[in-house]
């Protein structure tokens, strides 16, 4: 079926009504102790401001091998993602989604206004942070919260984030074939033209640039 089908069956599954929060896992990463705990907390805090709204809290996570040995301790570092920036916008976070999927805990309106995924949805944490971002808040938990196995065959993996003009100008072709697919996925929900997205992305990296000068964020 699909990881995407696979998690829409689960969820149909439970009883209507019966649970108030859903956490997503795959069978091969390791949660730290406190994971749990910690997302639950964040997501108590966003209920304080209003438990009736779509609610979604993601975690960063530490990267590991297929043999569980520490490739790096931050992905979000590793990969060059800001929640505070791209959680708080719909248009940033469908061209940069860093909605991490295993790491999630919903509440039931947040999966429920989700439902049922398109056929066109390649994978289901993008389309939860889409819609949770579009009806209500996302919330993010900094601390590694587990650890993310990177295998050499996963469906999609963790990339590294490349700085330098050279490297940009080296994947130029690889960068437009995901922004097409980025585009494509959120058409109608956060773009209305390509003309759009583009607005976006350079007001995206604009915001980006304003805030690691004022050392809001890590350069």
């Amino acid at each position: 079926k699909g990881v995407v089908r696979n998690f829409m069956g689960l969820v149909y599954a439970a009883p209507a009504g019966e649970y108030d929060y859903f956490a997503i896992a795959d069978q091969d990463d390791i949660w730290h102790s406190d994971k749990i705990s910690l997302t639950l907390s964040r997501m108590h805090q966003l209920e304080s401001n209003d438990d009736q709204r779509s609610l979604l809290v993601h975690t960063n996570v530490t990267l590991i091998d297929s043999n569980g040995r520490q490739l790096h301790p931050d992905l979000w570092q590793y990969a060059g993602l800001h929640p505070q920036i791209l959680d708080a916008d719909i248009h940033f976070l469908a061209m940069c989604n860093c909605v991490l999927g295993c790491t999630c805990m919903m509440n039931r309106r947040a999966v429920d206004d989700a439902l049922p995924f398109p056929p066109h949805v390649a994978m289901h944490d993008a389309w939860l942070g889409l819609q949770t971002c579009r009806h209500g808040t996302i919330g993010y938990v900094a601390q590694p919260t587990m650890d993310y196995r990177q295998h050499d065959d996963n469906q999609f993996g963790a990339k590294a984030y490349h700085f330098s003009l050279l490297d940009r100008l080296l994947s130029l072709g690889q960068l437009w074939q995901r922004d097409r697919r980025s585009y494509q996925a959120a058409r109608g929900i956060a773009f209305r033209s390509m003309a759009g997205f583009i607005w976006h992305k350079m007001r995206y990296f604009y915001i980006l640039h304003i805030e690691k000068r004022q050392r809001k964020i890590p350069l």
